[in-house]
């Protein structure tokens, strides 16, 4: 909904109010949240007795930070450039320093540690070392000491002279070998006199031991992946070169069979025990090759003797792309003992020096079936898109991902993601390969819902013939392209593909793959497109912009006390004499729109509204609002009558004026909020008589209406009057901490008390609500039922504030340990800059955005607080997590 606050300035600078338009509701969904991330400070200590300390703050995305010492009150912070290190000087004792990155947007992340200034020597130094469950090449390092400020770790395998690796009391340091053997340690505990203390600890490092087992994935550091090469093929593990697909896994095999490698070359895993073929006699491989039509044999075998095995060959059907190719040994021997999993990649033809890469070899149960129209992308199907035309003329990012989105149209769980990179071809898009021929017996229209990060984007839909002669770039000749152009922008529609407006279309032709190309005829910047629920039908959609809305006006929710409304099912109407004077020109119909009553006129060069019968007394208003929806209007003119004190037309003693709305938003409601004050010549506002609309093209544009009233707007009230929102989410995907809609987990305190802000529990409007006043910062704790969020996509929480300038959300994980502090905590802070003021707030932002939160799973911290510090009020109502 745009709320349009000043309609002279409206149509003067549409570009400005575009641009600051507010919403009645913020959401975080897909909106990027660019405060910088893994905030970290470098800090040292002179041991020269005069409490020097140098600080050097990092941070991704930072382009300056503000230094807190926390040593004065009202302390001035001091401002770094990334890259510099400060010096500040400390009296003896205990101190939180906090560090503030401020990004180029200006949203900020900040970091704190407390620094403990001591002249006394440190004593009583210990080293906790940890080596990680998941990397046997990682240790942590722990060190604690009495009076120690800083200390030096030396991991024990650093050249001759190398710098130790310096932190601060509290914090661990982590290090990863590059070999197996065994290291000494050393720690030096520092504190701001010239005294040291240090102390060593041996650490062995084993190194990957476990044993290869199904589904080989190369993701784990513990297993021993040991290839062994044969033909002149090299084998190894390496990061994944093209994360992309179907496969955007960390880590891949890859396969090197040089210039004149033999036909035969290729190499194998040894299995920790041998294949359970009575599980299932399919298996799978992904794949990446550098060309299609590339054979690959899978050969599994026996460990000791190479006489007994099974092998099958598969043909890949792209290049420069990931898919999944399947092995059917349905007529083995299910105990035949097979423990060898051999590859030959391009087998029958010499080495050319090519790079193969594999991942997730693992059994199936089956070839997944191809799917068919209509497509949701809920089932477990094969929907392997693949994508084409990047920079470089490889594939672009294509696959079926969570929803990032649901709302409006759209709230199913899985949808299309398809990424036009950066440079990507101008034809870049994406294909899918579908179960045999499109049926056409339920319409020939094919209807796409698609979320766009831009209105006025192209989206090409293009069927083919994958049977057909290939054409001379090896596509297939018979085909189908329609395009329709995005009417909304960052929401999801519905665009309609007229398939008969193509002149080769037929539908006896078989049409076997659907393609889509996002923004078709612009290079890529780098932007993602999604698609879902791909169907035949005979109409309906946009096709570039659509007949009617899908959803409701926006509810309005003014007290009803002051509001005098004409039209709305959110007041008490008062008479209108008619909707449409028989002086009109314009046809008009009352509709329902998703259940709301709706005015709609057509055709429309002018519509007169009267109440001459009943006229209105606005002098006790302020406002005039009415919700508009069109899809064709350029110009909308809005109307205001006052018959004056005689009461009649044209008595001498009428006032007039008319509001011009310039280029309205199509194919969305519009809230016109226009203050009686702009409607400078209505110098008279007692006899109200007439409401008169029109608007260009003349004849030819039709206008949806709802929500037709005056208003009084009250003075900024200091509490909402309003519930927050009921939630949609079904139940079973949140897991809820405060929401009278759902079941909530066990909260500790809602205040800690280390907390600066009052806390109450109140009503609003019948509806439980917490409510921070004189808000510093608020701590509010779930350590004895800590909350494993990792299956959640997204948290929310609904605030109102009549005086916040600043709004910040911290999650705080206690990582495995599930202690404070216990050197494996993890944390990131959200910061709503300006949030609107006055009314409900629904902050739906996703987990993925707390890029410091690396740990999801002992959630035990959630801390409010903004500016201004001290002296704000927040209210706070459906606190969950959610997928």
């Amino acid at each position: 909904m745009k709320t349009i606050n000043r309609i002279i300035t409206l149509f003067v600078l549409v570009a400005g109010i575009v641009a600051c338009e507010q919403t009645d509701e913020t959401s975080f969904v897909l909106q990027e949240v660019s405060a910088p991330t893994k905030v970290n400070a470098v800090f040292d200590i002179a041991n020269d007795d005069t409490g020097t300390v140098s600080v050097t703050p990092t941070a991704e995305g930072a382009s300056s930070f503000e230094v807190y010492f926390g040593d004065v009150t009202d302390e001035t912070p001091t401002t770094v450039s990334p890259g510099e290190t400060i010096s500040h000087v400390y009296a003896e004792g205990e101190y939180t320093l906090r560090v503030v990155a401020i990004g180029a947007t200006g949203l900020t992340s900040e970091l704190s540690r407390v620094v403990t200034i001591s002249f006394t020597p440190p004593t009583e130094l210990a080293i906790a070392v940890a080596v990680s469950t998941t990397n046997p090449f990682m240790v942590t390092v722990t060190p604690t000491a009495e009076n120690a400020t800083v200390y030096d770790v030396y991991f024990g395998d650093e050249e001759d002279g190398a710098e130790p690796t310096t932190i601060m009391d509290g914090e661990s340091a982590e290090h990863t070998y590059a070999e197996i053997g065994d290291y000494t340690i050393k720690v030096v505990a520092r504190g701001a006199g010239a005294a040291t203390i240090e102390a060593t600890e041996t650490v062995s490092i084993a190194g990957a031991t476990d044993p290869i087992v199904l589904p080989i994935d190369f993701e784990s550091a513990t297993i021993n992946y040991a290839f062994e090469s044969f033909g002149n093929a090299g084998a190894g593990v390496i990061d994944n070169p093209d994360a992309s697909g179907i496969n955007t896994s960390a880590k891949v095999g890859q396969l090197v069979k040089p210039e004149g490698a033999e036909v035969w070359a290729g190499t194998f895993l040894t299995l920790g025990a041998p294949i359970d073929l009575t599980q299932s006699t399919t298996f799978q491989v992904s794949v990446w090759s550098p060309k299609s039509g590339a054979t690959v044999r899978l050969k599994l075998e026996n460990a000791t003797n190479p006489d007994v095995f099974a092998e099958l060959d598969a043909v890949t059907t792209t290049a420069n792309a990931w898919e999944n190719l399947v092995f059917d040994f349905g007529g083995i021997d299910t105990t035949t003992e097979l423990q060898k999993v051999v590859l030959f990649f391009d087998f029958g033809n010499a080495g050319d020096g090519a790079e193969y890469y594999f991942d997730t070899i693992s059994q199936v149960t089956a070839a997944a079936a191809l799917p068919q129209l209509p497509l949701d992308f809920e089932a477990g199907l094969a929907y392997e898109w693949v994508g084409f035309g990047a920079a470089d003329f490889g594939p672009i990012p294509a696959a079926v991902i969570s929803n990032p989105d649901m709302s409006g149209i759209n709230t199913s769980a899985n949808v299309v993601e398809i990424t036009k990179t950066a440079g990507a071809q101008v034809w870049a898009g994406a294909s899918l390969q579908l179960e045999g021929a499109i049926d056409f017996t339920s319409g020939t229209t094919a209807l796409v819902k698609v979320w766009s990060p831009r209105a006025g984007t192209p989206i090409l839909f293009k069927i083919e013939d994958t049977s057909s002669t290939p054409d001379n770039n090896g596509n297939p000749s018979v085909f189908v392209e329609v395009t329709a152009t995005t009417t909304t922008a960052m929401a999801w529609e519905e665009l309609a593909f007229d398939l008969t407006s193509a002149a080769a279309f037929d539908t006896n032709i078989s049409y076997d793959r659907v393609i889509l190309f996002p923004d078709f005829g612009s290079a890529g910047s780098d932007e993602a497109f999604y698609f879902d629920d791909i169907m035949l039908g005979t109409g309906g959609g946009n096709t570039g912009g659509t007949a009617e809305p899908m959803m409701a006006a926006p509810t309005p929710n003014e007290d009803a006390a002051s509001v005098i409304s004409l039209f709305s099912d959110a007041y008490t109407d008062v008479t209108v004499d008619t909707w449409r004077t028989d002086w009109s020109q314009a046809d008009f119909e009352d509709v329902m729109v998703s259940g709301n009553a709706t005015k709609k006129y057509s055709n429309l060069s002018f519509v007169g509204i009267e109440t001459v019968a009943n006229q209105i007394d606005v002098t006790g208003m302020t406002h005039f609002r009415t919700d508009v929806w069109t899809a064709d209007a350029t110009e909308i003119r809005v109307k205001l009558v006052d018959f004056g004190a005689d009461g009649g037309f044209d008595g001498g003693d009428d006032t007039e004026h008319e509001i011009v709305i310039a280029n309205p938003a199509q194919n969305e409601w519009i809230s016109l909020d226009i203050p009686l004050s702009d409607f400078t010549g209505l110098t008279s506002k007692s006899n109200i008589a007439q409401l008169i609309y029109s608007g260009n093209p003349t004849g030819a544009s039709t206008l949806f209406l709802d929500n037709i009233y005056f208003y009084s707007a009250a003075a900024a009230s200091t509490e909402p009057t309003a519930a927050a929102p009921t939630p949609t989410v079904a139940s079973s995907n949140v897991i809820s901490l405060y929401s009278d809609a759902y079941t909530d987990v066990t909260v500790d305190t809602w205040r800690t008390d280390w907390s600066q802000a009052d806390f109450e529990d109140v009503m609003v409007a019948g509806n439980a609500t917490k409510k921070y006043s004189n808000l510093n910062f608020v701590g509010i704790e779930t350590i004895a039922n800590q909350i494993d969020a990792t299956s959640m996509t997204h948290f929310h929480l609904d605030v109102w504030t009549a005086d916040a300038t600043e709004i910040r959300i911290k999650l705080v994980d206690f990582g495995a340990d599930g202690g404070f502090d216990g050197g494996d905590d993890t944390e990131h802070e959200i910061v709503v800059a300006n949030p609107a003021q006055n009314q409900w707030l629904s902050l739906d932002i996703p987990l993925s955005d707390f890029t410091g939160l690396t740990n999801r799973d002992k959630i035990s911290q959630l801390i409010l607080s903004g500016n201004p510090s001290g002296a704000m009020t927040l209210y706070v109502d459906n606190i969950y997590f959610h997928n």
